[in-house]
């Protein structure tokens, strides 16, 4: 895959030289964190790099991959972690606890806070008061929409007039529609498609629960955060997530929703029958997920944190003698 590195190498070649660049943020392994790691050693300029933790699982299984992986997050300045999986799995691989920086994604609060139902939204897909459970996911394996359809399947007759609203595409939706028509839940499900990102907000506050049951797949594809149940928490929402991957820190168990073996279709089922049938339980847990978000999802003091590592990293630039800004 070497050649694909040519022209990113080149633009940012010219971008470092244009803006006379002190520090490069690199967002990705490859070719981003290549790059990076060249300009490092052939010109002097440090750079920090972020981590999710999924891309170390799924390099995990390459022959030549983690080799390559190891040698950009060792010769960052600093890693960020996303999340407390990847923080372990940087811990795993053999960088420094002193060079882990974890910073969370923060929340948009102005479009993801809880508001009334859009009339057109409610007029469409529950017209008559129908209670409604929403994913947002992007269609693949490692969002768990199989294992959701088949709890709804087991719950539909015992929570009287259910709505499963599925946003977003992928590859797998033609299997999804395919089972769901197969379990009978053809007026249940609705497929509603990709919507724009403003819009994404009124599909939380049009649901009564957010689903999302992560878990991973065969490729070693993983859910590294899952901030879908942060955003969903932050319009007042409780959520009930996979118990894999980083959906074990976004959901608090108990506290913000539940979380269940994505893999126990009965484990599943019974989390989301117990928070569909109790709306006392979802507003106390939907309250709770709202504090939560507002105190530790700020974008604020996610900027805050990173300005602060930048300056560290230039400092110690400037008394290597580096480059001066």
């Amino acid at each position: 895959q070497l050649p694909k590195v040519i022209f990113p190498l080149a633009h940012a070649f010219w971008l470092v030289h244009r803006e006379a660049t002190d520090l490069i943020h690199c967002g990705d392994l490859y070719p981003p964190g290549v790059i990076s790691l060249w300009f490092k050693r052939l010109l002097g300029i440090p750079y920090l790099v972020y981590c999710h933790g999924d891309e170390i699982a799924q390099t995990d299984r390459r022959r030549y991959q983690p080799m390559v992986r190891d040698h950009i997050y060792h010769g960052a300045d600093a890693v960020v972690a996303a999340n407390e999986f990847a923080r372990q799995n940087l811990l795993r691989i053999g960088i420094a606890p002193d060079r882990i920086h974890k910073i969370t994604p923060g929340v948009d609060f102005e479009r993801f806070r809880p508001r009334p139902r859009d009339p057109e939204l409610a007029a469409r897909f529950c017209p008559n008061g129908e209670t409604v459970l929403l994913t947002a996911a992007r269609l693949v394996p490692r969002k768990g929409h199989r294992n959701v359809l088949l709890a709804v399947a087991k719950i539909v007759r015992e929570v009287p007039k259910l709505r499963y609203l599925i946003v977003g595409e992928g590859p797998e939706k033609e299997r999804l529609q395919s089972l769901a028509a197969k379990l009978g839940l053809g007026q249940v499900v609705a497929f509603v498609g990709d919507v724009p990102n403003e819009r994404l907000g009124d599909f939380y506050n049009l649901c009564d629960l957010f689903v999302m049951a992560n878990r991973e797949s065969e490729s070693g594809d993983i859910e590294s955060f899952g901030m879908v149940f942060v955003e969903a928490n932050a319009a007042g929402k409780a959520v009930v997530g996979g118990r894999s991957g980083g959906a074990v820190e976004a959901v608090v168990d108990g506290v913000t929703g539940l979380l269940a073996s994505p893999d126990d279709v009965d484990e599943l089922a019974a989390a989301l029958k117990k928070l569909l049938a109790d709306e006392p339980l979802r507003r106390k847990l939907g309250d709770a997920g709202l504090r939560r978000a507002r105190a530790e999802f700020d974008w604020k003091t996610r900027a805050e944190l990173l300005r602060q590592i930048d300056q560290e990293i230039l400092q110690k630039a400037r008394a290597r003698g580096g480059r001066q800004s």
